[in-house]
C-alpha cells in the first residue's frame, strides 16, 4: 500500500473515532481532519440512559445464541449483567458490564468479559475497553481483543450514538490489529418479533470489522431495553435473541 494511502486511512480512522458524528465515507473530506477530539472527563455524566443502550445496575439480559459452522450447530447462553462497579479510564468513570457465555448443552464457560461504558453530555455512549477471556476446551484461554483506551494507542469508541442518523458510521472500538469494530445505523422504525415478544421503533445497525472483512452482522435495539436480536448475515450463520430480563 502506498504511503499516501496509509496516511488517508489513518486520518479517516482518527477523525471518525474521535468525532463520531456525521461522516459520509468521503476519503477526501475525512483526510482534511487534523485535530483529534480528546477525552474530557468533565464531558461525561454519571450513568447511561441512552434509549437504545440503557444500563441499569442490577439488570441482567439473557440471550440464546445459535451458531452453525461446518454443518454443526452449537447453542450458547449469553448473560449481560450491569454491575454496580465503576472503573476509571482516562479520568472517566465507566460503568462495568459483566458479559459471559456458556455452552447451553454442557454449561462450560466459553467467554468471560468485562466491558466499560460511559455516556457523554450529548447522550452518546462511549466504549472505553474490555477485559476478555475466550476459553478453549482444555481450559486455556486467550485475551485477544482486550484493550483499554489510552493504553498502547487504543482509543475509546462510540457504541451507541444518542441520535442515530441514517448511514452514520462510527468506530465502536479502536485498537489497531486487535479491536476495530465499526457500526452503521440503517433505520429506526423496525418492528421485531422474537420469542420474548414484539418490539416497535427498533434501531437496526450493521456491524463489521477490517479484522474479519468477510463478515457482516445486523443488530436490532429496542427503546428502553437495548439489544434484542443479532444475526450474522454474511460470512457465517449465527442468530442471537433476547430470552428474558432479570433484576437482582
Amino acid at each position: 500500500m502506498k504511503a499516501n494511502q496509509i496516511t488517508v486511512i489513518l486520518l479517516v480512522v482518527m477523525g471518525m473515532i474521535m468525532g463520531c458524528k456525521k461522516y459520509n465515507f468521503n476519503p477526501k473530506e475525512d483526510a482534511n481532519v487534523k485535530n483529534e477530539k480528546p477525552v474530557k472527563p468533565k464531558g461525561f455524566v454519571d450513568g447511561v440512559d441512552n434509549k437504545y443502550f440503557p444500563l441499569i445496575p442490577g439488570d441482567t439480559l439473557f440471550y440464546r445464541n445459535t451458531v452453525t459452522e461446518n454443518g454443526e450447530t452449537v447453542v450458547q447462553d449469553i448473560y449481560v449483567a450491569t454491575t454496580h462497579d465503576i472503573k476509571v479510564i482516562l479520568g472517566v468513570s465507566c460503568m462495568v458490564i459483566h458479559d459471559y457465555v456458556t455452552d447451553h448443552a454442557t454449561g462450560n464457560l466459553l467467554e468471560d468479559t468485562y466491558d466499560y461504558y460511559a455516556q457523554d453530555h450529548n447522550g452518546d455512549v462511549w466504549y472505553f475497553g474490555e477485559d476478555t477471556k475466550k476459553y478453549d476446551p482444555d481450559g486455556t484461554f486467550s485475551t485477544e481483543g482486550t484493550f483499554a483506551a489510552g493504553v498502547d494507542g487504543a482509543r475509546a469508541g462510540i457504541i451507541m450514538p444518542n441520535n442515530p442518523h441514517y448511514r452514520q458510521p462510527y468506530y465502536q472500538e479502536y485498537y489497531v490489529g486487535h479491536a476495530l469494530d465499526q457500526g452503521v445505523n440503517l433505520s429506526t422504525n423496525n418492528t421485531v418479533t422474537i420469542g420474548y415478544g414484539t418490539f416497535t421503533n427498533c434501531l437496526k445497525t450493521k456491524e463489521y470489522t477490517v479484522l474479519n472483512p468477510g463478515a457482516i452482522e445486523n443488530k436490532w435495539y429496542a427503546p428502553g431495553i437495548g439489544l434484542i436480536q443479532a444475526k450474522v448475515t454474511i460470512g457465517g450463520d449465527e442468530h442471537e435473541e433476547l430470552v428474558r430480563i432479570g433484576h437482582e
